[in-house]
C-alpha cells in the first residue's frame, strides 16, 4: 500500500511539474530566444523538407518545395524550387524558380543564388556575404546590377516566394528581421516580421493553435503567415488572392 501511495505522490508531483515547465518557465525561454537562423536551426539541424502549395483565388496553381541539408563544415543550405503555371495566361503565365542559401558553422549567411525563369524573363541572383554585408549581383537579358546590402548576422533570408523558414521560439510581442528578394520584381529590402496574436486555424482538416505573423512590405501589401507552435509555417498569404499553405 505504502508503495502504491509512493508511486502516485511521484505521478502527481511529476504531472505538476510538467504543467507548470509548460505553463511558466517555458513561455519565458521562448520569449527570451532571439529569432534568426541559429533559433531556426541549431537545435534540430537535420535533413529536412516541405512542400507548400501556391493557391490564386483558392485554386492551386503551383507548388514550392523547400529542403534543408546540413554541410560536413557544420553548417547547411537551404534550397528552394518553385513552380507556377496560370494556365489561362498560356506561356506567359509560367515561371520556375530555384534559389540556394548557405550558411556557415555559426549559421551566418555565407552565399545566395537565385536562378528565375518565364517567358517574360530569365534572371539570375549571386549573393556573397562578408562579415557585415551581402554583395548582390543582378544578371537579365537587360544587364547587370550590383547592390551592397547590411547583415547584422541576426536576420533570415526569404525562402522562394515566401518571406519565412520555419521558426520556433516564437511568443507573441516578438520581432524579428527578414531580408527579402523578391523574384517577382528583382528588388530586395529588408523588413521586420511580428508575432502579433494566437489563432486557431483549420489545416489539414483540424483545428490547430497559431501564431499570426504579420510583415508589412509596402504600404499596399502586408504579408500574414500562420505558424505554430513547432515553428513550421502553415500558410501565407503574400499578395492578392495569392497564398501558400503547406502539403
Amino acid at each position: 500500500m505504502r508503495i502504491v501511495l509512493g508511486i502516485s505522490i511521484v505521478i502527481f508531483w511529476a504531472a505538476m511539474t510538467a504543467t507548470f515547465f509548460e505553463e511558466h518557465i517555458l513561455p519565458d525561454i521562448e520569449l527570451q530566444a532571439e529569432l534568426c537562423y541559429r533559433t531556426a536551426l541549431v537545435k534540430q539541424l537535420k535533413a529536412d523538407e516541405y512542400t507548400m502549395k501556391i493557391l490564386f483565388l483558392n485554386q492551386k496553381v503551383g507548388e514550392s518545395r523547400t529542403s534543408i541539408e546540413p554541410s560536413n563544415d557544420g553548417g547547411c543550405s537551404i534550397s528552394n524550387v518553385t513552380q507556377m503555371a496560370f494556365p489561362e495566361l498560356g506561356d506567359a503565365g509560367t515561371m520556375s524558380m530555384e534559389m540556394v542559401s548557405r550558411l556557415d558553422s555559426s549559421f551566418r549567411l555565407r552565399s545566395v543564388t537565385m536562378t528565375v525563369k518565364s517567358a517574360i524573363m530569365n534572371a539570375r541572383i549571386v549573393g556573397t556575404a562578408s562579415q557585415n554585408s551581402l554583395r548582390l549581383t543582378f544578371r537579365t537579358q537587360d544587364g547587370t546590377t550590383d547592390a551592397d546590402i547590411p547583415l547584422t548576422g541576426h536576420e533570415t533570408l526569404s525562402d522562394g516566394l515566401s518571406p519565412f523558414i520555419n521558426m520556433p521560439h516564437l511568443a507573441v510581442g516578438k520581432e524579428w528581421d527578414i531580408f527579402m528578394i523578391d523574384p517577382l520584381t528583382l528588388t530586395s529590402c529588408r523588413r521586420r516580421a511580428r508575432v502579433e496574436e494566437m489563432e486557431t486555424i483549420q489545416w489539414r482538416g483540424e483545428d490547430c493553435e497559431t501564431f499570426l505573423v504579420t510583415l508589412e512590405v509596402s504600404k499596399t501589401q502586408k504579408i500574414r503567415a500562420w505558424i505554430d507552435r513547432e515553428g513550421r509555417v502553415l500558410r501565407e498569404e503574400i499578395g492578392p488572392g495569392l497564398a501558400l499553405e503547406r502539403e
